[in-house]
């Protein structure tokens, strides 16, 4: 058995002129939270579609669960969930319906499922009404419940808290936080809620004009965010002096002296009693961290793709 569930080799996806994906190899550990992101275009829901299936690599291949991806890939989509940008279902159907027709597709033998998954859904109050009739936060739902009504393996995600209230955000973080550590689940998705996705990777691919420009782990990535000691005084000018006269290279950013240097970092309270003795006590000092959406800015600006 394969250790990656997702290992693509070269993956390439061209629109005439327009190089979507280009040469992504990506690996991706069996019980892993892997967050795909970038900008708009930058190539992900592309990707994600070339992973199920959906469209036709222009070079390149993949295997998911350690099964190539091919035109007459069989049995694997048993073991794979997937909801992929905006959710469908029937709409004359009620939420039962839908996914009595997901489970017959699937070849599903415990009935007992439909209710179960409607439960950790949160859809109790919604199981006969129709799919038309729902808000686009309980249509997500019911999308997220029929990619996970046939117990996956994997699950690839496009957008997957899209139109969630905020307790949505958090329910569905929860759960897939649970499938990955309690059932050994593999969850491939894509957001533009980075604060979600900061609290729930374990790793981070960053994907810009089709080409993977940083991937890391959780742990690498909180060590790589910019940290700085932000220092406001009354008198920025000579509170800059006394620190450039004590060997720091503040630089002043919209009226706070950034210090980045590891023994400023270290020990802010030497900073704070430089500057309480030369007579420029700080207003504010408070050593700061970028979070996920910084450091992904910061990252595209410097490929040129920012604004």
């Amino acid at each position: 058995m394969s250790d990656f569930a997702i290992s693509t080799h070269g993956l390439s996806k061209r629109y005439g002129d327009v190089l979507a994906v280009d040469l992504l190899d990506l690996r991706v550990g069996r019980g892993e939270i892997y967050a795909f992101l970038g900008l708009n275009g930058a190539g992900k829901s592309t990707t994600i579609r070339m992973l199920l299936g959906m469209i036709k690599p222009s070079a390149g291949h993949a295997e998911i669960l350690g099964q190539r991806i091919e035109a007459r890939t069989s049995g694997l989509w048993r073991k794979v969930g997937h909801l992929v940008e905006s959710p469908t279902a029937y709409p004359e159907l009620s939420v039962r319906e839908n996914l009595a027709i997901a489970f017959h597709l699937q070849g599903l033998k415990a009935r007992k499922r439909i209710d179960e998954i409607i439960e950790e859904l949160s859809l109790q109050p919604y199981a006969h009404r129709q799919a038309k009739n729902l808000s686009m936060g309980n249509l997500q739902r019911l999308g997220l419940a029929r990619a996970l009504l046939h117990e996956p393996e994997l699950l690839l995600l496009d957008e997957p808290a899209n139109a969630l209230d905020p307790a949505g955000v958090v329910e569905i973080r929860s759960m897939l936080k649970n499938l990955a550590r309690d059932r050994g689940v593999t969850v491939f998705l894509s957001s533009h809620i980075l604060a979600e996705v900061d609290r729930l990777a374990t790793r981070v691919g960053i994907v810009h004009q089709g080409r993977l420009i940083e991937e890391l782990e959780a742990e690498e990535l909180e060590r790589k965010r910019d940290r700085r000691l932000e220092v406001t005084a009354r008198d920025l000018d000579k509170a800059e002096e006394a620190l450039r006269s004590a060997g720091y290279l503040p630089q002043r950013t919209e009226g706070v002296l950034e210090l980045r240097e590891e023994r400023a970092l270290e020990s802010p309270d030497e900073v704070a009693r430089l500057l309480v003795t030369t007579g420029e006590a700080p207003m504010r000092l408070a050593v700061t961290q970028e979070d996920l959406e910084q450091h992904f800015l910061r990252l595209t600006r410097q490929e040129g793709g920012g604004k």
